[in-house]
């Protein structure tokens, strides 16, 4: 994108609202938008931390990671947040940083509740990592979290992912009633990918596209970036937010 969110007064610091959250320590952040074009974005991995993974398509999620993501996306998404750039590794072609909303710390709040840990190693680090890892002591002692010694929470840790779905399955039970989700991405005007959070018969994180009804929105241009996000079962939950 041509411009970053907007810059903060020189302090390093900027300002964006949450258009997704991929993963428990990765957010992506919208500006404003450029005069003739798409507002400008930027992904931040939170600095020093390390969240469980989310699975790919056909692939398995680690142990709390729906869990861990659904806990910072519900604490940053569609919210105006202040976030800085501290380090980037080049390889990887990722940034690092801090994230907050409000006076929240985005990665010592999550850290706290036990969905995420200090990342241990050299190279380098988060500005507040004491901070972090006093967080974690605590969250470990107190056992929440991916901390979590109690056998039903650590049974159910890992989501069950139907990957064969078809949503015709879902009109007996669920035509005409309210049907809770996670907006995964926002396809165009008029079309959603959702994740099902409903307790149906092989149902429940199934994902499935949804239509408006009555509607018809501009296609999308077409981007190799675009088609990538189709094509991959995409981590992200758009600032639509879930039901």
């Amino acid at each position: 994108h041509a411009r970053a969110p907007t810059m903060a007064h020189g302090s390093g610091w900027m300002h964006g609202l949450v258009k997704a959250v991929p993963s428990g320590d990765c957010v992506v952040v919208m500006g404003n938008a450029a005069q003739g074009g798409p507002p400008p974005e930027k992904t931040i991995t939170l600095a020093s931390l390390v969240a469980p993974r989310m699975a790919r398509r056909d692939g398995r999620d680690e142990p709390f990671a729906f869990a861990s993501r659904e806990f910072l996306r519900r604490l940053l998404i569609g919210k105006q947040v202040k976030f800085r750039v501290e380090y980037a590794v080049q390889s990887i072609g990722r940034e690092f940083g801090q994230v907050y909303v409000g006076d929240v710390n985005a990665a010592v709040e999550s850290v706290a509740n036990g969905w995420a840990k200090v990342r241990v190693g050299g190279g380098d680090q988060a500005s507040n990592r004491d901070d972090l890892v006093a967080a974690e002591a605590a969250a470990q002692a107190a056992a929440v979290g991916v901390w979590t010694k109690d056998p039903t929470q650590l049974a159910a840790a890992v989501r069950n992912t139907p990957h064969a779905f078809d949503p015709n399955s879902l009109l007996p039970t669920m035509k005409g009633r309210p049907v809770p989700c996670v907006v995964e991405a926002v396809l165009n005007g008029a079309a959603l990918r959702v994740q099902l959070m409903t307790d149906g018969v092989g149902t429940r994180h199934a994902t499935c596209v949804v239509f408006l009804a009555g509607v018809q929105a501009p296609a999308m241009k077409s981007s190799k970036a675009a088609k990538d996000h189709h094509h991959h079962q995409s981590d992200d939950a758009a600032a639509a937010g879930g039901g």
